[in-house]
């Protein structure tokens, strides 16, 4: 019985150790395997930042780009604002120089139909006054 209470032992011993080793196989093989993610997340990591650094880039690009084009933009109108201020100012002092020329057009007309309703009457009188010594010395 001693002899099979050694061999039993014996035994247990191997199984333990025949455990052990699957054991540390099996934890070697999770070692791995967390070691092959962590370099697939490591190159996803670098993957991502570089992506990130790109996004950056072309963010900062735009902001340049949207600043400038804000800039050219208020240029834009102020010229436009001067331009139109300028019609307007021009379109005024037509608008005054045309009705100069209007109310001095209708002066001038005035004076000359003036004119001529004094030149119409003078010459009028003097035919009157002409038929009328014409009829007295004709009597």
């Amino acid at each position: 019985m001693r002899k099979f209470l050694i061999l039993v032992i014996i035994y247990v011993v191997l199984f333990a150790s025949m455990a052990s080793a699957a054991n540390t196989a099996s934890n070697s093989k999770q070692v791995q395997d967390l070691q092959a993610k962590i370099v697939n997340l490591t190159k996803e990591n670098r993957e991502l930042k570089a992506q990130l650094a790109n996004l950056t880039k072309k963010l900062n690009q735009l902001e340049a780009e949207n600043a400038f084009l804000k800039q050219q933009n208020e240029e834009y109108r102020q010229i436009i604002q001067q331009v139109m201020n300028e019609q307007s100012s021009e379109a005024k002092q037509s608008y005054i120089e045309k009705a100069k020329k209007e109310k001095l057009v209708g002066s001038v007309l005035i004076k000359a139909l003036i004119t001529s309703f004094v030149v119409v009457g003078l010459i009028g009188y003097g035919l009157y006054k002409k038929k009328r010594s014409w009829e007295l010395g004709g009597l």
